[in-house]
């Protein structure tokens, strides 16, 4: 099985990064400065797929967390650029794109433009602390002790769920982390919410994917326009044979 604790390798301004579908893989070469649309085409030839409903989601911590990953990404700035040793076992898989049903469910009232009401926020050594949120234009604030934190959510991807070893208080929970931390902040990347219930924590979902993307545009197109590279060009893509990561 190839190492997918950390990308391949990488060649000056490009990686050539894993993507898993099933029972095998394929290596992808990603230039700096691709976003996942410049080869979503490239993914799904390489995979064997047609179009379809398909959608690359991001796994982190052995899987416990996991999000769909919109096409308008730079891929190399917010997947694999980011995969530390503290986040365990990361990758990419192709899955079905079940989000932008779950996103339309609990898509709220057109003129309500405003999300705010109480989670509970994982403190440290499995300690949650009920916490006042609001979610207002690009601004996700918390209220702790009367203190009030603002996350500029331009600088966040969110995750579904977190890992279990926190002991949270329900299974409704989701994750934001910052995809470009300071030195001073490099141990608190991650903040880690719980809603009461599963509408809840999808509401909250809505809002932030509408604030970063407006609309929930994850469905990998093998486009006509799109001009594959050669299969045979070995250099460019690299057929495996490996299982998924368990």
């Amino acid at each position: 099985m190839s190492n997918i604790d950390a990308p391949q390798g990488s060649v000056e301004n490009s990686w050539i990064v894993e993507v898993f579908h099933n029972q095998n893989s394929v290596n992808i070469k990603i230039e700096s400065g691709q976003t996942l649309r410049d080869v979503s085409a490239e993914i799904l030839y390489r995979a064997k797929l047609a179009d379809g409903d398909y959608a690359l989601h991001e796994f982190l911590c052995n899987g416990q967390l996991q999000r769909p990953v919109h096409l308008s990404e730079y891929l190399l700035n917010t997947t694999v650029t980011l995969w530390e040793e503290r986040v365990q076992r990361s990758w990419l898989a192709i899955d079905y794109n079940n989000i932008k049903e779950k996103l339309k469910i609990y898509e709220p009232p057109p003129n309500d433009s405003t999300e705010q009401g109480s989670l509970h926020m994982y403190e440290a050594k499995k300690k949650w602390r009920e916490v006042q949120c609001k979610l207002s234009q690009d601004n996700f604030t918390y209220s702790k002790l009367k203190v009030k934190t603002n996350l500029n959510l331009l600088n966040y991807t969110w995750y579904l769920g977190c890992e279990t070893n926190l002991s949270p208080p329900t299974h409704h929970c989701f994750t934001l982390r910052c995809v470009s931390p300071t030195r001073d902040h490099k141990d608190d990347i991650f903040k880690v919410f719980c809603a009461a219930d599963e509408a809840e924590m999808w509401r909250w979902l809505y809002r932030i994917n509408y604030v970063k993307f407006k609309e929930p545009d994850y469905r990998l197109v093998r486009s006509k326009r799109a001009t594959l590279q050669n299969p045979n060009n070995r250099n460019s893509f690299i057929l495996l044979d490996s299982r998924l990561p368990t």
